[in-house]
């Protein structure tokens, strides 16, 4: 499973900010602003991808869940790190 993740995490960090703004129309960082006010922020990405999927569904499922599991890769990752030894 580590694996797995491993190399999801590496092939989701290819995608560009052109890449994601080419395709949906927002750079990351905008789109990690809307995540993050969402009212499903908190509770999981699941319900988080179920939530974009209805309020962007322009942009179609698949992108709603590479932009969710970045978000929740990138959220994960700065809380190891602010997080007392």
């Amino acid at each position: 499973m580590r694996e797995f993740t491993a190399n999801h995490r590496a092939r989701n960090r290819r995608i560009t900010d052109l890449a994601v703004l080419t395709a949906t129309g927002r750079h990351w960082a905008q789109w990690f602003r809307i995540l993050d006010s969402s009212p499903e922020c908190d509770r999981g990405p699941e319900a988080l991808t179920s939530w974009l999927t209805r309020e962007h569904a322009e942009i179609g499922g698949w992108w709603c869940q590479v932009i969710t599991r970045r978000w929740a890769s990138d959220r994960q990752t700065e809380s190891v790190l602010h997080r007392p030894a």
